[in-house]
């Protein structure tokens, strides 16, 4: 499952404990959810691991606390969650970008990796951009010796 949750927050306000339930709903759901823009810093992605107390995570941020001032939320932001009782099938993947991150998963006798990537098109010109990352995608993918 994939959900673009448009930050994940912590605060009290309705809006806020509206996005948690719809979290929560779809964590109860599913084993594995990948989300897209966190709006998280490289030092909140600690909080994954907080969110539900049966569901780890990993993530990647766009922009770290040590970083110039920020006038709104961090852009972008991905992270996977797994349910602790598939933990022991889970590896996660850290892919050296700040726009995707995975999992390695085996089941049985099968292993696949998922993806989860934060590629937002928008305008003509992100185009080469958006081609440069599709590539990258395109050669990690090659590298890998699983499905």
């Amino acid at each position: 499952m994939s959900y673009n949750c448009r930050g994940l927050r912590t605060g009290n306000s309705a809006y806020e404990c509206s996005r948690r339930r719809t979290l929560n709903d779809l964590l109860i759901d599913h084993q594995i959810l990948c989300l897209q823009e966190t709006w998280l810093t490289k030092q909140d992605l600690a909080c994954l691991n907080i969110i539900h107390p049966n569901f780890h995570g990993v993530g990647e941020a766009t922009v770290s606390e040590n970083d110039s001032l920020q006038r709104r939320h961090p852009p972008g932001g991905v992270a996977i969650l797994w349910h602790t009782a598939v933990e022991n099938n889970v590896v996660p993947l850290h892919l050296n970008v700040d726009w995707a991150v995975g999992i390695e998963v085996t089941m049985q006798s099968k292993r696949f990796i998922i993806i989860n990537v934060y590629l937002p098109y928008e305008s003509v010109d992100n185009e080469p951009l958006f081609i440069n990352r599709l590539t990258h995608i395109c050669s990690l993918v090659s590298s890998f010796d699983t499905t």
